[in-house]
C-alpha cells in the first residue's frame, strides 16, 4: 500500500505541474464577487427585470401575463446556460478524476513509462479547459493561447487593419501622435498587470492598438491582442473633458436614493484626465483579450451550431424511426406506391420539414439569448477588472466612472435599449453601480471623499429585503442616513 500511495502522490505532483497552478490576485475574485452581488440586487429592484415577482404581482390584465411569459423565457434561458456549464464542468471533473485513478494504478508498473502520457494529458487538459487568469477558475476555450496568438498576429489583426483603411476625415489631433499615446498607455497597463494580461509560462499575447479613422464611435478588441479605438470616440472624449460637460454622475441605488460621484475638485477643475479615461477604455478592452472572451465567443458559437445540427438530425431521425407507417412506405419501391401512399408519404415529409425548421429556429433563438446573457456578464467583468488594471497603472480609477457616464450621455434612448434581454451590454445604470462598488473595494477612502447622497433613501414597493440590506451597508459606508425597511 505504501508503494501505491507513493506512486499516487508522485503522479498527482506531476499533474499539478503539467496542469498549471491557480495563483491569482486575491483582490480580483473579491472584485468580481462584489460586482455579481450588485448585479443580483439590481435585478431584484429593476422593474424591467423579469425576476421581480413583486412588480408582476402588482400588475393586471394582459400586461401581467405578458410579464409572466417573459419571466418564464428568461428563467428557461438562464437555466439552460447554467445546466450546460455545470454539466460540462461535471464531465470534465469526472474524466480528470478517473484518469488520475487509472494512471495511479498503472504507475505501479513503471512511473517513467507513463510520465510522457501524463505530460500529454495535462497539456491537452490545459488547452481545452485552461485556467482563467481573472478568477482562477477553469473555462472552456478549446483553443490554446499559442494558437490564439498566431491567429491574432496573422489573421485577426491584419484583417482589422485592412477593413479600416484610413479616410480623409479632418481630426482635431495628429493621428500618429494619438496612436503612439494610446499604445504607450496600453503598454503601461499590460506591464502593471502582467499576472492578468500575460501570465508566466503561457503564450504571451501582443497587445497593440489601432486608431480607426472611420465614422464609428466605438472601441473593441479582437483575439490575440488587437484593440481598435475609434478616432471619433477619442475626439469626443477629449472635447467633453476640455469643455467640462461632465462634472459628476448620478447613480440610483435599489432603495431609490441617488449617489452623486464628483469628477471635479471644490475649486471647479476636473481631476479626471484624458489619460485616466483612455486607460479605463483600454483596460476594459484589454481584459476582454486577457480572459479570451473573443475566442470563447467564436468557439461557443461553433459548439452551439454543432449541438443544434446534431439535435435536429437525431430528433427527425427518431421520429422517422418510430413512425411505422412512414418506414413501411419508405421501404417500398416507388413504382409500387399507390396515390394514397404517395399522399401520406409527402404529408409525413412535410411534417418532418416543419419540425426541422421549428427546431432550427428554436436553436437559433436560444443561442441568440444565451450569447447575449454571456456577453453582458463579460462586460461586467471587463468593467471591474479594467478599472483595477488602470488603477494598478497609476491612473485615476474614476476614469472608468467618467467614461461610463459619458457613454450613458451619448447613448440613444429607444425601446430596444430598455429591454435588457436583447442587449449585448448591460444598462448604463447597472454598469455605473457595479463600478461604484468596484471603486469601494479598490479605493474606499477616495470614493468616500467624492461621493455624496443627493436624494435620501425611501421604501420602494419593488425592492427586496436583501437589496435594502445591501443599500444600508453602502449608506453606512458613506455615513449617510440608513435605509428604512419595506415592511
Amino acid at each position: 500500500m505504501e508503494i501505491i500511495a507513493s506512486f499516487v502522490v508522485k503522479y498527482l505532483s506531476l499533474l499539478e505541474v503539467f496542469m498549471g497552478s491557480q495563483n491569482v490576485s486575491l483582490q480580483t475574485p473579491s472584485l468580481l464577487a462584489g460586482q455579481q452581488e450588485v448585479y443580483h440586487h439590481f435585478n431584484e429592484w429593476s422593474w424591467f427585470t423579469p425576476s421581480n415577482d413583486r412588480y408582476i404581482e402588482g400588475q393586471t390584465g394582459c400586461y401581467k401575463y405578458t410579464l409572466l411569459g417573459y419571466k418564464q423565457i428568461y428563467l428557461c434561458a438562464t437555466t439552460i446556460v447554467s445546466s450546460v456549464s455545470e454539466g460540462f464542468s461535471f464531465v470534465v471533473r469526472k474524466i480528470y478524476g478517473l484518469s488520475v485513478y487509472m494512471f495511479s494504478l498503472l504507475n505501479k508498473l513503471s512511473c517513467r513509462l507513463f510520465e510522457p502520457i501524463s505530460h500529454c494529458m495535462g497539456g491537452f487538459y490545459n488547452t481545452i479547459y485552461p485556467i482563467n487568469p481573472a478568477d482562477g477558475k477553469r473555462h472552456f476555450t478549446l483553443i490554446s493561447r499559442g494558437v490564439e496568438r498566431w491567429l491574432g498576429d496573422n489573421l485577426f489583426y491584419p484583417q482589422l487593419i485592412s477593413s479600416h483603411k484610413l479616410q480623409s476625415r479632418k481630426t482635431t489631433h495628429d493621428g500618429e501622435r494619438m496612436s503612439n499615446h494610446l499604445q504607450n498607455i496600453l503598454d503601461e497597463i499590460v506591464t502593471a498587470n502582467r499576472e492578468l494580461f500575460n501570465p508566466k509560462e503561457r503564450a504571451q499575447f501582443h497587445y497593440r492598438t489601432f486608431l480607426d479613422r472611420s465614422e464609428q464611435l466605438n472601441a473593441y478588441a479582437v483575439p490575440g491582442g488587437g484593440i481598435c479605438v475609434g478616432d471619433r470616440l477619442v475626439d469626443a472624449i477629449e472635447r467633453a473633458l476640455q469643455e467640462g460637460t461632465i462634472t459628476h454622475t448620478d447613480i440610483r441605488l435599489p432603495d431609490d436614493s441617488v449617489i452623486r460621484v464628483a469628477f471635479s475638485n471644490p475649486s471647479g477643475g476636473l481631476f479626471v484626465t484624458s489619460k485616466d479615461v483612455l486607460a479605463a477604455l483600454l483596460g476594459h478592452e484589454g481584459v476582454h483579450i486577457a480572459v479570451r472572451d473573443g475566442i470563447v465567443t467564436i468557439v461557443m458559437n461553433f459548439v452551439m451550431l454543432c449541438l443544434r445540427t446534431v439535435a435536429t438530425f437525431f430528433t427527425v431521425y427518431l421520429l422517422q424511426k418510430n413512425d411505422s407507417t412512414y418506414q413501411e412506405i419508405k421501404n417500398k419501391p416507388s413504382f409500387e406506391l399507390t396515390p394514397e401512399e404517395w399522399k401520406v408519404f409527402r404529408s409525413k415529409e412535410e411534417q418532418q420539414d416543419a419540425i426541422r425548421v421549428i427546431l432550427e429556429l428554436f436553436g437559433k433563438f436560444s443561442q441568440f439569448f444565451i450569447e447575449k446573457a454571456r456577453s453582458r456578464n463579460a462586460e461586467f467583468r471587463a468593467d471591474g477588472l479594467g478599472m483595477l488594471a488602470a488603477h494598478n497603472a497609476k491612473c485615476n480609477l474614476f476614469g472608468a466612472l467618467w467614461l461610463q457616464a459619458f457613454l450613458e450621455d451619448i447613448q440613444v434612448d429607444s425601446c430596444l435599449n430598455r429591454c435588457e434581454l436583447f442587449l449585448t451590454h448591460p444598462p448604463a445604470q447597472k454598469r455605473l453601480l457595479a463600478l461604484l462598488m468596484g471603486a469601494k473595494k479598490i479605493a474606499p477612502e477616495f470614493l468616500r471623499q467624492h461621493a455624496t447622497v443627493i436624494e435620501l433613501p425611501k421604501p420602494h414597493p419593488y425592492c427586496s429585503d436583501n437589496a435594502l440590506k445591501f443599500c444600508e451597508d453602502f449608506h453606512k459606508f458613506l455615513g449617510s442616513k440608513p435605509v428604512v425597511s419595506n415592511a
